[in-house]
């Protein structure tokens, strides 16, 4: 198939990982991929790395029609079967764009706050996805209900197809790496997430300065890109309190999150909403005991008290409480990651995804005459 990938952002981010595995495994499988993306400080120049026809979205064309005829011609150009779009914004432009060249739309929305934006213009991108949009994908059960309510999709152009994660052999499954550290080493716990309001970070803070009242030693490792709005600045004044001053390490983005992973005591996760969670399954496949909100997403990937451990969101004092029962006990906590291990390798592999994916592109294609699919060669 001829596929065109398209995404509005240029990450870092989830869905812009996701995007970029998804198109690298599609273009491996020997179908032809186009990716049009928006400039970013990680995206654009990831998939040229991978060599990937990349190319940018013109800034500040989402709002108008500039978009739609950069996606019009790029379909015709490129000979396009099947449109993938994710997020919303530009995902609207692709399925009327996809409608109007006679080929098929595929959007996947990784999270609802732009679905759920109120205004006219809004109600009117809803109409047009619902209209020219051949399938919905969101990545969990609890985001389909959400998009569900909002958009009033048919039930059989709304599927859920939980994101892959690239997989390397498994090496956390007899002994994680914690379990090497001498008892008394100081005790990691790093959460991975762009400093955004939605990721809570606050309150991981006050839960963290509840664990240090316990286990004054332990250490809190924050991976992820910096916002512009003020909130890191005013996290990075919350750790210079007494309480927390030195314990807390702001690493910024880095492209293998892995790296900082690797050996950590526990991977937290705060989140006041999630659409899925690659960060909590990465964790699993690095071999580091989960602790997370019951946020949507990662309700669906950890099996309380089984392969994880889940708390309410918001709530500091059950957050901070895990996190001390994970790290007190290292046969727990390793029951707990050996079990995750396992289980994200099984459910979340990134060649399921793609098959999902390949599924639905060549069912939308059968349903359509080949001389429909765009122009000829």
């Amino acid at each position: 198939m001829r596929v065109l990938q398209l995404i509005e952002t240029g990450g870092p981010g989830g869905a812009e990982t996701v995007f970029a595995n998804l198109a690298t495994a599609l273009r491996d499988r020997g179908h032809h991929v186009h990716c049009m993306v928006g400039d970013g400080s990680w995206l654009p120049a990831e998939l040229r790395g991978r060599g990937l026809n990349t190319e940018l979205l013109v800034p500040g064309t989402s709002a108008d029609l500039g978009l739609l005829r950069a996606i019009r011609t790029a379909i015709r150009r490129e000979q396009i079967d099947v449109v993938h779009a994710h997020l919303f914004d530009a995902a609207v432009y692709a399925a009327v764009a996809s409608s109007l060249e006679g080929c098929r739309c595929v959007v996947t929305l990784h999270g609802q706050v732009d679905v759920r934006r109120s205004g006219l213009r809004t109600w009117i991108k809803r109409q047009l996805m619902r209209a020219n949009a051949d399938v919905v994908v969101v990545v969990s059960e609890a985001l389909r209900r959400d998009i569900a309510s909002v958009l009033h999709l048919p039930s059989d152009k709304l599927r859920v197809v939980p994101n892959g994660v690239q997989q390397a052999p498994s090496s956390s499954a007899t002994e994680p790496m914690f379990q090497h550290q001498p008892d008394d080493a100081p005790k990691r716990v790093v959460a991975v997430g762009n400093i955004r309001r939605p990721k809570n970070y606050p309150l991981l803070l006050e839960a963290f300065s509840l664990v240090r009242r316990e286990l004054p030693h332990t250490l809190l490792e924050i991976v992820g890109e910096e916002d512009r709005d003020g909130l890191y600045e005013s996290l990075c004044a919350r750790a210079a309190q007494p309480d927390l001053d030195g314990a807390v390490q702001f690493h910024g983005f880095v492209p293998d999150p892995q790296s900082v992973l690797r050996g950590a005591d526990t991977f937290v996760l705060a989140s006041l909403q999630e659409g899925f969670s690659l960060a909590t399954i990465e964790a699993m496949l690095a071999g580091v005991p989960v602790v997370a909100t019951r946020s949507g997403g990662p309700e669906e990937i950890v099996k309380d008290g089984t392969t994880g451990l889940l708390v309410p969101v918001n709530d500091a004092v059950s957050l901070a409480s895990s996190l001390v029962r994970v790290l007190n006990d290292r046969a727990f906590a390793r029951t707990l990651a050996v079990a995750a291990d396992a289980d994200a390798r099984t459910r979340f592999s990134m060649d399921a995804m793609v098959n999902r994916y390949l599924r639905i592109y060549e069912g939308r294609l059968e349903q359509l005459p080949r001389s429909s699919r765009g122009p000829a060669a």
